[in-house]
């Protein structure tokens, strides 16, 4: 399979702004991976919006593992900044499977770039996900 060179993915919530309030916010570890067990290319990031506010985004670690803080459960939809193969990225929470990702067009090189939402995550409403 050939490599992908994904730059970055974007959440995109569609939560209601609490004012003066915490509830529902939630810690969330998530982690994301290539399907076919490649590593994630360098200088991956991962930007979080509730709607059209930008309210996190992270340098993604090699390992794939990160949380995000004080985010509101709810379903998000993953957008992908991608140049080359048209492979599968895989997202986790807690250690669980909970998306599975296409990306959607082979663009035929690393330096021809598509960006493309690629699915959704959810995360529950629940205890803090660790």
């Amino acid at each position: 399979m050939r490599f992908s060179a994904v730059l970055g993915f974007i959440l995109l919530g569609s939560s209601t702004l609490i004012f003066g309030s915490d509830t529902g916010l939630r810690d969330c570890q998530i982690s994301v991976a290539m399907a076919d067990g490649d590593s994630l290319p360098p200088g991956l990031q991962l930007s979080v919006f509730d709607g059209e506010r930008r309210i996190a985004e992270l340098k993604v670690p090699k390992t794939g593992a990160m949380t995000l803080s004080q985010l509101q459960a709810g379903k998000y939809r993953i957008l992908a900044l991608y140049g080359n193969a048209a492979n599968t990225v895989r997202f986790s929470i807690n250690h669980s499977p909970a998306s599975e990702c296409k990306l959607p067009l082979d663009t035929g090189s690393m330096h021809k770039w598509n960006k493309a939402e690629i699915g959704t995550i959810t995360f529950p409403e629940s205890e803090t996900h660790k």
